[in-house]
């Protein structure tokens, strides 16, 4: 069964019809988050399980009931959220969550948690933010001690990323797809009879890190050097590693991909290199991976296949425009599109445009202005 893709290429689209937070400098407070879509696991932050098709504000930690006249969560410098993907290997019912790094360095979450991806000890449903648990805390942990020293977060399908000021990485929520890297799918804990963390844990096996991606049920690192090291599900190519359908259970180096300066990951990989080209990997159903390849059935021969679509396991150039489909003989197409950077399908994107908004309602205490940074769930 295929599933459905994180929108990489298309922010836009994904503010239209999908739950989106975004990080607003100087409305109610400094540096607000406001959300909107679907609610159903309480994923817009605002205290009940509802849909809201306008931009509503995200609660402040700790807040009882709904918030829509405050307090809400301020002081936030990026944020990141879960994609549900759908298929025969999602687990059902998962409907996201959502991340916000603050400026003190610590993480708030809230949204669904069947295995843990909150990291606040527990597995509950969260219709507000909660504060993301220390490493190595046992247990929930209302009054601390809390993560700190984060400088980016990442949501992945069901599992959390962080990367901390010393380089390292922890990461938390479901494990068994070896997405925590951690060498093993069995533990540390059990989430309705799968493995899974509900606090974070240590990548102890990556040092130097300048980046992280959370993907379906993988993870990406970028290292200091520009190099690139994934593990967690490798379905169809994600990890870079020549094979597909297997889990890759600490992180490993894609091999060939050097100078890379930023990662993306979602349903595909993408990583901008130091020259401005773009190399991407990973399921290329749709022909996601912008290499002139596709499979619709009257496409191209398939270079390579992976659970019966196009992909590539290794990093493929991204075309540049205007750049001819590849024809059924293989032929090969111009690579190595040069662009300034893939910003609008980053999770952590962080535009300085102003996007158009909606106009004023009754519902809503504002209406959003000075937008800094958006990501779908």
């Amino acid at each position: 069964m295929r599933r459905r893709r994180l929108a990489k290429l298309c922010v836009v689209v994904a503010l239209l019809v999908t739950t989106a937070p975004l990080a607003l400098p100087g409305t109610a407070g400094a540096n607000t988050v406001l959300s909107w879509g679907e609610g159903n696991a309480g994923q817009l932050g605002i205290g009940a399980y509802e849909l809201t098709r306008v931009p509503v504000g995200v609660c402040a930690i700790g807040t009882s009931g709904t918030c829509l006249h405050g307090p809400f969560l301020e002081n936030v410098t990026q944020i990141s959220g879960s994609g549900t993907y759908g298929g025969g290997i999602q687990t059902p019912g998962t409907s996201g969550f959502s991340l916000a790094l603050l400026s003190n360095g610590t993480v708030a979450s809230w949204g669904e948690n069947l295995t843990g991806e909150l990291g606040d000890g527990t597995t509950a449903v969260s219709q507000v933010p909660v504060l993301v648990c220390a490493v190595g805390t046992s247990g929930p942990c209302p009054s601390g001690p809390y993560l700190e020293n984060v400088v980016e977060v990442s949501a992945g399908a069901e599992t959390s990323l962080a990367l901390l000021s010393n380089g390292n990485v922890v990461a938390w929520g479901d494990n068994q797809w070896n997405e925590l890297g951690q060498g093993s799918n069995s533990g540390p804990e059990t989430c309705g009879g799968h493995s899974c963390s509900r606090t974070p844990v240590l990548i102890s096996t990556i040092k130097g890190v300048t980046q992280i991606a959370a993907g379906f049920r993988f993870g990406l690192a970028l290292l200091q050097e520009g190099t690139v090291m994934g593990w967690g599900f490798n379905y169809a190519g994600e990890l870079g590693q020549g094979t597909w359908g297997n889990t890759v259970a600490t992180p490993t180096s894609i091999s060939g991909l050097t100078e890379v300066k930023e990662i993306s990951a979602g349903a595909e990989s993408m990583a901008l290199l130091a020259n401005g080209q773009v190399r991407m990997w990973g399921s290329n159903i749709y022909g996601a991976l912008g290499d002139g390849i596709n499979n619709l059935g009257n496409g191209p021969e398939l270079p390579e296949e992976c659970a019966g679509e196009a992909c590539s396991t290794h990093p493929v150039p991204v075309c540049g425009v205007g750049t001819a489909a590849k024809s059924s003989t293989g032929a090969t197409t111009p690579g190595g599109s040069s662009v300034t950077r893939p910003r609008s399908g980053r999770k952590r994107a962080r535009s300085t445009a102003n996007p158009a908004v909606p106009p004023r309602s009754r519902s809503a205490p504002w209406a959003p202005r000075a937008v800094a940074q958006v990501a779908r769930t």
